[in-house]
């Protein structure tokens, strides 16, 4: 099922938590039409998605392995996929680390990555590449697709959250164990079988999956 706006006029759907640039693509003359976005920040003509992401959360995002999750949803879901990697800051991660996971966007996904210095230079670059589209197709159709849920990928998501499992880690689980409920049935000992899966990490897992809550 999709929904379409269709316009005559230059138009970006903005998500609604994107407010400072929002105004600022106003500004410069773009009709904005904000939305609550499952995925990305900004939608162009010619269903042009664009993730943005403040250099702290870029870094965080790929130790924990969220990045590659959205990514992969965004390149489902739409024709070109832009990441802007806003600002700079001093979060760590390893040179080869961060090589490695962008190099690895960049090949698997066909994603074009972008730095910017600041919000106003981010919503320039928005605008620019909503205009140069626009210019290709004068009418607009903006598609924003209600996908059937994929339950492989809500399964990785949960397990992503468990302390200590990355995002590979997660994948590893599911292909040996097939499902959830396997997984959360497994002893120690099996989940132990499964490569980077050690005793402390498989005695954490039955932690979280058996200790009681209390009120």
């Amino acid at each position: 099922m999709k929904q379409r706006i269709l316009s005559k006029e230059l138009c970006i759907i903005v998500d609604v938590h994107e407010k400072e640039v929002g105004k600022i693509l106003e500004k410069m003359g773009a009709k904005v039409i904000r939305k609550k976005l499952d995925i990305g920040d900004f939608i162009c003509p010619g269903n042009v998605a664009i993730e943005r992401k403040a250099h702290s959360d870029f870094v965080q995002s790929i130790i924990d392995g969220r990045l590659f999750r959205q990514v992969e949803e965004l390149s489902r879901n739409f024709n070109k996929v832009i990441l802007i990697i806003e600002g700079f800051s001093n979060r760590k991660i390893s040179e080869n680390s961060l090589k490695a996971a962008i190099s690895a966007i960049l090949l698997k996904n066909s994603v074009s990555l972008v730095n910017t210095k600041n919000e106003g230079e981010t919503a320039n670059l928005v605008y620019w590449i909503a205009k140069k589209s626009y210019e290709k197709k004068k009418e607009i159709s903006f598609a924003l697709k209600r996908k059937k849920v994929d339950y492989k990928l809500v399964q990785l998501k949960i397990l992503s959250e468990f302390p200590g499992i990355s995002y590979k880690k997660a994948k590893r689980l599911l292909k040996r164990f097939g499902n959830l409920k396997k997984i959360f049935n497994a002893s120690e000992l099996d989940l132990q079988k499964v490569e980077g899966i050690g005793l402390k990490l498989a005695r954490n897992i039955k932690r979280i999956l058996e200790e009681k809550v209390m009120d």
